[in-house]
Order: C-alpha cells, then sequence, then structure tokens
C-alpha cells in the first residue's frame, strides 16, 4: 500500500490546475525540441484520439499513450513532469512508498485530491 502525504501552499482552482499540468507537459515535451513537441502533440490527437486541451482530464489515456510512443524512456518524461509540477506548486511533499510503481497517474491523483480537484 501506498503512504503518502502532501502539504500544498496554495489554493488552486480546476481550472488553474489544469493548466498547470498543461505547462508542466509542455515543458518535459520541450526537452525533445520544439519540432517534436509539435509532432507529439499531433501524434497525441490523430493516433490517440487526445487533444492537447484535454490532456489534464485524461491523464490515464495521456500517459498510456506517451509509454506506448517512448516505451521505458517514457519515465523519463514523466519525472520531469513531476518535477516541474512539484516546483510549481510550492509545496512540502512526504512520500513513503511501499509500493515500487509509483506512477505519474497516481501523482497526479494525488496532487488532485490533496487540493480538493475531482
Amino acid at each position: 500500500m501506498t503512504s503518502i502525504q502532501i502539504e500544498i501552499e496554495r489554493a488552486y482552482s480546476p481550472e488553474n490546475f489544469q493548466k498547470l499540468i498543461l505547462e508542466a507537459i509542455d515543458y518535459g515535451f520541450s526537452n525533445l525540441g520544439n519540432c517534436s513537441k509539435k509532432r507529439l502533440y499531433k501524434i497525441l490527437e490523430k493516433e490517440f484520439n487526445i487533444k492537447k486541451e484535454e490532456i489534464p482530464q485524461k491523464i490515464q489515456e495521456f500517459t498510456k499513450a506517451i509509454e506506448e510512443i517512448f516505451g521505458l524512456a517514457a519515465k523519463i518524461i514523466e519525472i520531469q513532469i513531476m518535477k516541474w509540477l512539484y516546483r510549481k506548486i510550492n509545496s512540502k511533499c512526504t512520500f513513503h512508498l511501499q509500493e515500487t510503481d509509483f506512477s505519474f497517474t497516481k501523482y497526479i491523483e494525488v496532487i488532485r485530491e490533496t487540493i480538493g480537484i475531482d
């Protein structure tokens, strides 16, 4: 079982949090280069039916898509996104993990629950 404790120092509306997720994903994709980032958004939309603006509502589908596209390398992108979010929300997070697989999807879910966004 995963034990996670998160304290968020700022309050976010659902819209602001969705914007933060998109900014974080943009940051994670930017490491691939601007042309690759644009191409990746097109692939997500055409092959996986995930428009950029829908990603915050389709985190599980997004995660599966980038894992299908990049394989194990998707974890590097996910980590970059999580680091950016961590810095941006100015949070104090303590993670007590008993599971070996703490996923990107779970991270987003925990933050949403903590700041009261469904």
